[in-house]
């Protein structure tokens, strides 16, 4: 990873002491995956080694590092996001959540796409409504991967904006196993100059749904089985060294740990 941040570092960031992690949880996740998926799209590079370190305050301010050795869509090689957040409830169960991520990616040089910057680090905000099992999130970057001035056409240039909106329904069907039903919507400069230049398609937006089945196992652990595709129209199968696009849905298994500290 090019850039890091440890927990005491993200805590000084958020304006918080460290005497006030007593208050707190703090908590990490170490999980196995046979894919990395991001909003619909699999990184080509296979199995992937993934873990997290988060922060959590009585107050509802929360904070967290992510790090996976597979990144998605143009960025080749390792990722870390660092997450910054608030949540907490506003009104008889209604949840609010909100935030900002920034995306770090190294290996940037590899990447040898017309107007995309190299340096393809990117900050994105998020705001979400939970009620019960129900969400609603929408996410926004105003450089989507660094992707001002590239191509999202033969004949015109887009400025890189990229608006996400995902739901999601959670059903419970026993203790400790749940099935998660999701659909999202991808579109702005970003997502058409992405779809133009990674998969040869004319769209200018895309959507993503999946349905993933999680296990609670004992001593921490969990297992998820889930089913991914999007609708996307590619004019060409890419199975090269940074994104796969198939017709068919994909299919990831994944093997977490959750830990206190």
């Amino acid at each position: 990873m090019k850039k890091s941040m440890g927990l005491k570092g993200l805590l000084a960031v958020v304006g918080l002491s460290a005497a006030s992690v007593a208050m707190a949880d703090v908590t990490g996740t170490a999980n196995v995956t046979s894919e990395y998926v991001f909003r619909g799209i699999s990184s080509s590079g296979g199995a992937a080694v993934q873990g997290s370190l988060d922060y959590a305050h009585e107050s509802g301010l929360y904070a967290g590092l992510w790090a996976s050795n597979v990144a998605p869509l143009l960025a080749d090689g390792n990722e870390l996001d660092v997450i910054l957040g608030w949540s907490g409830d506003i009104y008889e169960g209604l949840g609010l959540d909100i935030g900002a991520i920034y995306y770090i990616f190294s290996e940037d040089s590899q990447v040898d796409v017309a107007g995309v910057d190299e340096d393809l680090d990117y900050w994105e905000i998020y705001g979400g409504l939970s009620f019960g099992p129900v969400s609603l999130t929408l996410y926004y970057a105003d450089n989507f991967f660094n992707s001002d001035g590239a191509a999202t056409s033969a004949t015109s240039t887009g400025e890189g904006d990229m608006l996400y909106i995902t739901a999601d329904y959670t059903l419970a069907i026993k203790e400790d196993l749940d099935v998660t039903f999701q659909i999202g919507h991808n579109s702005g400069d970003g997502i058409e100059s992405f779809l133009f230049n990674g998969a040869g398609s004319t769209d200018d937006t895309y959507i993503d749904y999946s349905i993933v089945l999680s296990k609670g196992l004992d001593n921490g652990f969990a297992f998820s089985f889930g089913l991914v595709d999007t609708n996307i129209e590619s004019s060409r199968s890419i199975t090269g060294p940074l994104v796969s696009f198939e017709d068919e849905p994909k299919v990831f298994v994944s093997l977490s740990k959750e830990f206190d500290i």
